[in-house]
């Protein structure tokens, strides 16, 4: 039988679990791009957050690990900052002191709270989950004036925080728009509303956050609904919006990039050209991939994997995955992903069928319009529907 005790246990849970899923998605021992790194520490911090929450509201004592509430929570937005920086290709300025300086409050609280001096000590002053008390009725009766006072502090730096955060976001991600504006093939893979909509759920996250500390020990059963609800929804954005991201930036990281190859000259021991030099068995390689995928179209489908070319190359995975990374200068998604615009940017010139952008996108193999249009622009320079309209009207003037 589900009781109103029980249902608190799974209000203050959910978001733990939910926020554990992308944080494991994302944190791995694979190769991958800074800016994953990045969003993983972000969605760690979160984590690691609710969980010290979670247990401390539910009744019990984690004074040993309590001491990382506020720096925890001072911590998020100076990594999306971070994240940020490396999502916009800025990788050289996140070791600078400008980029460093947001996590001196975190540092600042991590110092006061091992001191003995931090927010965790209002912990052993509040009262828990069932009391007939709690940390609101406590400070209306004066509750310790240490413990007040604390509250008050840890209440300014956050906000201040946030304020200062969130100054230093909103001009990053300002800047880096106009330059996508003025040339579309910036950053391609960028999508600023997704951006905006991890930004705006952190925030809502940590202010949600802050008052659950504030009432730690509250009994209000609404305001534990409304509460858990809202960093459910904030959370559970910020991670599907940030892995939505993750692999955008993944789909198109090899758009664009393939070398040419030539045969080193046996007499000579020259390359014929100045195209990146190959053997015999990479170059037997790439020559049996170009075969398939101008043959058969294999990338036509949506699950087409590199697993699937093994199979029907008849090459190991891991001697096409290092032909295709080391050789061909891409990897497997850019690969299918250049023969997919190909497709599409063929169709577009000759759409006598009157295609729409999105059927277009589905007949090549996309699995979506962000990332056709993302690996269309970084090829093109234009989105899909600006080339439609160039190549009409290219047909228009030909005609007359």
């Amino acid at each position: 039988m589900l009781t109103k005790n029980n249902l608190i246990v799974i209000l203050y849970s959910l978001p733990v679990y939910q926020q554990l899923f992308f944080t494991v998605q994302l944190i791995s021992f694979k190769k991958s791009n800074p800016s994953r790194k990045f969003l993983g520490l972000l969605l760690l911090a979160m984590t690691l957050f609710l969980v010290i929450n979670a247990v401390s509201n539910l009744g019990y004592q984690p004074y040993v690990i309590q001491f990382l509430v506020t720096p925890l929570i001072l911590m998020i937005l100076p990594f999306e900052f971070l994240y940020l920086l490396s999502l916009f290709n800025k990788n050289d300025q996140i070791k600078t002191w400008s980029a460093l300086i947001l996590f001196i409050p975190a540092f600042v609280m991590l110092i006061a709270e091992l001191s003995g001096f931090g927010f965790s000590e209002t912990i052993k002053h509040s009262t828990y989950l069932g009391n007939v008390s709690n940390s609101f009725n406590e400070l209306e009766a004066g509750g310790n004036p240490v413990s007040d006072t604390l509250r008050i502090t840890f209440m300014i730096i956050i906000i201040t925080q946030i304020a200062l955060s969130a100054l230093r976001i909103t001009d990053l991600v300002k800047s880096e728009q106009e330059k996508v504006n003025s040339d579309p093939q910036f950053l391609p893979h960028i999508s600023f509303l997704w951006i905006k909509i991890i930004s705006g759920n952190l925030i809502i996250f940590l202010i949600v956050s802050s008052i659950q500390i504030f009432a730690l020990g509250s009994n209000n059963f609404y305001f534990i609904i409304f509460t858990n609800i809202l960093m459910l929804i904030s959370g559970g954005l910020v991670g599907y919006y940030g892995m939505k991201q993750d692999v955008l930036l993944q789909e198109i990281s090899g758009v664009g990039v393939l070398r040419n190859f030539s045969l080193r000259n046996e007499e000579s021991g020259q390359a014929e050209n100045e195209s990146n030099i190959v053997d015999d068995e990479a170059a037997g390689i790439i020559n049996k991939i170009q075969e398939i995928m101008e043959e058969q179209k294999p990338y036509l489908s949506k699950k087409y994997t590199i697993n699937d070319l093994s199979i029907e190359s008849g090459i190991k995975q891991h001697r096409l995955t290092t032909v295709i990374n080391d050789t061909m200068g891409t990897n497997f998604n850019g690969l299918v992903n250049n023969y997919r615009i190909k497709d599409a940017i063929s169709m577009l010139e000759d759409n006598k069928q009157n295609y729409t952008i999105d059927a277009i996108a589905d007949i090549t193999g996309f699995s979506s319009r962000s990332t056709f249009y993302a690996c269309f622009k970084k090829i093109t320079g234009l989105t899909p529907k600006d080339y439609m309209l160039s190549a009409k009207n290219n047909i228009h003037e030909t005609e007359t």
